[in-house]
């Protein structure tokens, strides 16, 4: 009777489970620019392992001189405040924030429409902007939904 119980319960809890397998993963973008050093590559493939680790559907792209980026909630521009290739794009505040965050320095949050941004004063500034964003999401399992970090090493 218990053999038969369990049998029972299993059967019709298996479809629930496969039914919440097939949702669709959160879809994001990495967007870095084309003149980005070694070391904002590193950071970059870095955020994106771990938010593949984490269950998003991730692509990263690289940014031309005079391309667009997009906007909304899919997107994550990675970039140093004085790259030329993307230096009209970032939010003149947040680029600001990690200027003033100094050698080293990042800063980490959105704009207005839901685009993610880690902008760092330098090379090393942007991959340790990564990092970091790669640990919350490691520990999270997800991207924070409120972001707003200045900092440096």
């Amino acid at each position: 009777m218990r053999n038969f119980l369990i049998f029972f319960s299993l059967l019709f809890i298996a479809p629930i489970i496969s039914e919440a397998a097939k949702l669709p993963k959160e879809s994001k973008t990495i967007y870095v620019s084309s003149q980005g050093g070694q070391r904002v590559g590193f950071g970059a493939k870095r955020l994106l392992n771990s938010l593949i680790k984490a269950g998003y559907e991730v692509k990263l792209t690289v940014i031309n001189y005079k391309e667009k980026l997009p906007k909304g909630k899919s997107t994550i521009v990675i970039g140093t405040a004085n790259d030329k290739v993307l230096d009209g794009l970032f939010p003149a505040a947040l680029k600001n924030q990690s200027h003033a965050a100094g050698k080293e320095g990042f800063s980490t949050s959105y704009d207005k429409d839901g685009a993610l941004y880690i902008i760092g004063a330098d090379n090393s500034g942007t991959l340790y902007g990564c990092i970091d964003l790669s640990e919350k999401v490691a520990s999270g399992g997800k991207i924070p939904t409120q972001l707003a970090i200045t900092d440096h090493p």
